[in-house]
């Protein structure tokens, strides 16, 4: 079909009449660039279609004549922005006219478009419409919510909408803005009818001005009169590449990124802060077993202590025919001060053992219906003194098997075997014969455990009154600590009222942590992925006893992750 005939079909046949009716709707101000007819690009030949043609540019004449009769009020609603246009000098929208009508501007321009925006100084919205909320503290919050901004009253007031895109490390969101002549009506509006004294905010972000420096700026997306409109109109957005922002190289760019910043900070709800909130504790949660992991390996003689810059140790060393300071020029560093020396299951530990501390590593088993009776307490010791000089094997098989393993049971719970929510099996103790325990007897003979190598008096004639560095090991232990605190054991009662270990481990988070996993994993979990085959596991002794090979395995197999040169000071 030609276009002479599209032209029939839309205006008649020669019924110009059509084109004199008044609809009374109200016009938008007609953009010059586009045009109401399209104008054939050939003139046919065809007398009709030049008659309608003619037609054609007789009504878009009327229209702006008509256009041009209107009051100056109604022709200053309309939204204005520079937009290829040469004259400089309009004003922003304004909000004084009680029409509600929405204008919309068709298709957002892409940030490379943008134009400098008229009115220079603005509004985070979303923040606006917190106002009551966030800004106004007492007792004049309730009623300026209430009559302002409760059930949608905010958003049913005309705003002129602009945007602006954000960085994406600041936020994925563009900004929302309105200017600040509205939002200054509004405060007019609040204290006129509450007899308030509000005014624009001193919070960082919350006006924003913005020059003609290089940096974005604002651009006009539509004028809404409800929340449906303003969620339309920022569904409209077209996203753009994060390279607008390349041109952070100009001296005003990072004051810009930093109200732009304070901006988005104003828009986040307590909710979001919590986010935030619960975020640093994981990281700080994260750095914390990090730490512990290093100070293991420092404990083990595997990673230098960057508190004191030792040396290594010689009686854990094999004998070498070169000294550590040999072939190293005066003043300068010895190698093995500023690299981290690669755990070898084929040498001995390179460093001295820091403290040298017993590990002791524990678990409580009991009655799965009955969680007061406990049936099952496993403990397994390593004392790093029995590790000097020799080298882990493969695996670390050698210093595995300097450990000692014990396994208790409770005389009066011997008939009580878990088969519901886990496997017991309390007659399968794989490293040694199970020791029969009274109830009563229980708490004095952990305690002793324990205090053989933290005698309440040190000294003496007896070796064993020597006072050792204890660290406690388990698999998430403060379950197991609870366990001994309802047993009556004095140690552990003594423990919560001031610390009487050097440390405590929990290989489930240590492990998480290192594999930088976000949920822990069971102790059979852990054991398959170092190729250990957890035979029995539920029997307290031999939990005990895989949880003590875990972190063994853990310090040569994780260390990669974490080299000495990341957080050096870090072990405390």
């Amino acid at each position: 079909m030609g276009r002479a005939e599209r032209l029939k079909l839309l205006f008649g046949d020669g019924d110009g009449s059509l084109l004199q009716t008044n609809t009374r709707l109200k016009m938008p101000v007609p953009v010059p660039t586009v045009s109401v007819v399209e104008v054939p690009e050939t003139q046919p030949d065809d007398a009709a279609a030049k008659e309608l043609s003619h037609k054609a540019s007789v009504h878009e004449q009327q229209i702006k004549d008509e256009t041009s009769q209107k009051a100056p009020v109604e022709e200053a609603e309309a939204p204005k922005t520079i937009v290829h246009s040469e004259d400089q000098n309009q004003e922003a929208p304004k909000d004084e006219s009680e029409d509600q009508s929405v204008t919309i501007v068709e298709d957002p321009p892409m940030a490379q478009e943008t134009e400098v925006c008229v009115s220079s100084s603005f509004c985070p919205l979303i923040a606006v419409s917190r106002f009551p909320y966030r800004f106004i503290h007492g007792d004049p919050s309730q009623p300026v919510a209430s009559a302002f901004f409760d059930e949608g009253k905010f958003w049913k007031r005309r705003w002129n909408i602009y945007y602006i895109h954000v960085p994406l490390h600041i936020s994925p969101q563009p900004l929302l803005l309105v200017p600040v002549s509205q939002v200054e009506k509004l405060l007019k509006d609040i204290n006129r009818k509450c007899e308030t004294t509000c005014s624009l905010p001193s919070s960082d972000g919350f006006v924003l001005n913005f020059q003609e420096d290089g940096t974005p700026q604002p651009i006009f997306l539509g004028r809404s009169t409800s929340r449906e409109m303003k969620d339309y109109l920022e569904s409209r957005i077209k996203p753009v590449p994060n390279s607008i922002f390349e041109n952070d190289a100009i001296p005003e760019y990072q004051a810009y990124e930093q109200k732009i910043e304070a901006a988005v900070k104003l828009t986040k709800n307590k909710k979001g802060a919590s986010k935030a909130k619960k975020q640093l504790v994981r990281i700080q949660t994260e750095h914390k077993w990090i730490r512990c992991l290093k100070r293991m390996q420092t404990y083990f003689g595997l990673r230098r202590d960057p508190s004191n810059n030792q040396d290594p140790d010689p009686s854990n060393q094999q004998e070498s025919s070169q000294q550590p300071n040999e072939g190293v020029a005066e003043g300068e560093e010895p190698a093995w001060k500023s690299v981290q020396l690669a755990p070898s299951f084929d040498e001995p530990a390179p460093y001295v053992f820091l403290n040298e501390p017993v590990f002791i590593s524990v678990d409580v088993e009991c009655n799965e219906r009955c969680h007061s009776q406990i049936t099952e307490v496993g403990l397994s010791i390593l004392d790093t003194r029995d590790l000097a000089g020799t080298a882990p094997g493969q695996e670390a098989a050698n210093w595995i098997s300097r450990i000692k393993s014990r396994h208790l049971r409770v005389v009066e719970y011997g008939h009580i075997i878990n088969h519901d929510f886990v496997p017991g099996c309390p007659d399968r103790f794989e490293f040694g014969e199970s020791e029969w325990v009274k109830l009563e007897d229980m708490p004095s003979v952990v305690d002793n455990c324990f205090r053989s190598y933290l005698p309440e008096t040190a000294g003496g004639e007896d070796a064993q009154a020597e006072r050792r560095n204890v660290v406690l090991v388990g698999h998430n232990p403060s379950a197991d600590v609870n366990f001994f605190l309802d047993l009556g054991v004095p140690l552990f009662r003594e423990s919560k009222e001031k610390g009487v270990f050097l440390d405590t481990v929990d290989t489930a988070e240590l492990f998480r942590v290192s594999r930088q996993e976000m949920n822990v994993r069971s102790l059979g979990s852990i054991l398959a992925t170092f190729g250990i085959t957890g035979w029995y596991l539920h029997n307290a002794g031999n939990d005990a006893r895989y949880t003590m090979e875990a972190l063994v395995r853990m310090l040569f197999h994780e260390s990669h992750f974490y080299p000495h040169d990341f957080a050096a000071g870090c072990v405390s």
